[in-house]
């Protein structure tokens, strides 16, 4: 593998983020804005969202971070089901979701758009070839 390309992780992304949840947990909460974790992402890079959690509206609204967007990657951080990747695409059934403390999302710099948005030239919908995810990342 000469032929790749070496970079420190931190000069190719804007931000790694993480979400929360409220003090007490979530599952008390019958509604609300979609808490997204590592048991709604499955093993094909699709989500599960039989037993979907939900932070409460006022919750989400004071969130700095953690805020799912159109294109972003989602990265199970830690647990048992760590190294599990999605893809937020058109078909994402939230208007408005967020993920918890074990999920990452890593959102490329503008330099780097291309790694976090779809590429160039490659399938849009191929995150990570292998799981759990040890790269590359599509």
């Amino acid at each position: 593998m000469t032929d790749w390309n070496r970079y420190q992780l931190s000069g190719l992304l804007e931000t790694l983020e993480s979400g929360s949840r409220p003090k007490g947990g979530v599952r008390q909460f019958e509604g609300g804005i979609p808490s997204i974790g590592g048991e709604h992402i499955d093993r094909t890079g699709g989500f599960d969202f039989t037993e979907i959690k939900y932070v409460p509206e006022d919750f989400y609204r004071k969130l700095k971070r953690g805020r799912i967007e159109f294109g972003d990657i989602l990265l199970v951080k830690d647990g048992a089901t760590t190294g599990k990747v999605a893809l937020v695409t058109e078909d994402f059934p939230f208007a408005e979701a967020t993920v918890n403390e074990h999920v990452f999302i890593p959102r490329a710099s503008s330099n780097h758009e291309e790694l976090s948005r779809g590429g160039s030239g490659r399938d849009q919908h191929t995150v990570c070839q292998r799981s759990p995810c040890t790269g590359p990342f599509y």
